[in-house]
C-alpha cells in the first residue's frame, strides 16, 4: 500500500509541475507607443513547454489571454504592463491533468540602441509573476486481494503550484519595409515556483482501516533556457496594428496581439 501511495504521489509530482509558462509575445524592437504617449492592446498566446522534473521530461500546453498597456518617455524606449490568465493542462502522460485560467501579471521594457533606415537592433526584459497557485486533485479507488484477503484501497493526491514567476530577455532586429515589419532574435529564460504534492491512503479490510500519508516538496526549473524568436507587424492605419509572432524553445509556441498606439 504504502508503495501503491507513493507511486502515485510521483506520478501526479511528474504531471502537474509541469504547468508553467511564460506568458505573451516579445514584439518588434521598436516600441508599440509613440514618444511620449500611450499604447493599448490585447494578445492570445499558445505555448507548448517541455520541462526536467527530477529524471523525466514532460510536455505541457496553455493557453493565454492578456490586456497590455504601454508608454514610451521618450523615442525608441517603452515601458509596459500585462494582465490575463493562463490555463493548463498536461500532454503526453498517463493522467489527463487540467486547470483553470489563474492570473498573472508582466512587466517590462523595450530599447532600440540601432537605427539606420530601415534596420533597427534593441533589447528588451520583462518579468511575471502568477498571483494564483494551481491546485489540482486525484482520487484513485481499487480493491486489492492480499493474503485471500480482499482489501478496499482509496487514495487521493492534491497538488499546489505557487510563488510562480520567470525573467526573460533578450537581442531583437527589425526591418521595417512600409507598413510591415519583420523582427526577431536570440532570448533567455529564467523561471522558479515551488510545489507542494500531498498523498493519502486509506485501507480497509475485515472491518478494520489503516491509513498512510505522504508529502513531496520540490522547486522546479525549465527545462531550456535559451530560445530564438521571428514575428511581423503589419500597421493596418498609423494607430492599428497587428503582430504575428512564434517563439521556440523545445516545442513551437505563437499568438497574435492588437494594439492601438494615441
Amino acid at each position: 500500500m504504502r508503495k501503491g501511495l507513493f507511486g502515485i504521489g510521483w506520478l501526479v509530482l511528474f504531471l502537474v509541475m509541469t504547468g508553467l509558462a511564460s506568458a505573451g509575445q516579445f514584439g518588434p524592437t521598436e516600441p508599440t507607443a509613440n514618444p511620449g504617449k500611450f499604447s493599448l492592446g490585447v494578445g492570445y498566446f499558445w505555448e507548448d513547454t517541455k520541462w526536467d522534473v527530477f529524471d523525466g521530461t514532460l510536455r505541457t500546453q496553455s493557453h493565454q489571454a492578456y490586456l497590455q498597456g504601454s508608454f514610451a518617455p521618450v523615442k525608441n524606449f517603452e515601458i509596459f504592463g500585462r494582465l490575463g490568465g493562463a490555463n493548463l493542462e498536461t500532454k503526453d502522460t498517463d493522467l489527463d491533468l487540467k486547470d483553470d485560467a489563474k492570473l498573472f501579471g508582466t512587466l517590462g521594457m523595450k530599447v532600440m540602441f540601432y537605427e539606420y533606415k530601415m534596420f533597427g537592433l534593441g533589447a528588451f526584459a520583462q518579468g511575471t509573476y502568477h498571483f494564483q497557485d494551481y491546485k489540482d486533485s486525484e482520487s484513485f479507488a481499487g480493491v486489492d486481494v492480499i493474503n485471500g484477503i480482499p482489501i478496499s484501497i482509496f487514495e487521493t493526491v492534491d497538488f499546489k503550484i505557487k510563488d510562480y514567476y520567470d525573467v526573460q530577455a533578450g537581442l531583437s532586429g527589425q526591418v521595417k519595409i512600409n507598413q510591415c515589419i519583420i523582427y526577431g532574435g536570440p532570448f533567455v529564460y529564467f523561471g522558479r515556483a515551488k510545489l507542494h504534492v500531498d498523498a493519502m491512503a486509506t485501507a480497509s479490510a475485515q472491518g478494520r482501516t489503516a491509513t498512510a500519508s505522504g508529502s513531496i516538496r520540490d522547486t522546479m526549473e525549465e527545462k531550456t533556457t535559451f530560445g530564438g524568436f521571428l514575428g511581423t507587424k503589419i500597421a493596418f492605419t498609423k494607430q492599428l496594428g497587428l503582430t504575428l509572432e512564434g517563439q521556440y524553445r523545445d516545442e513551437f509556441s505563437g499568438g497574435a496581439f492588437l494594439s492601438y498606439s494615441f
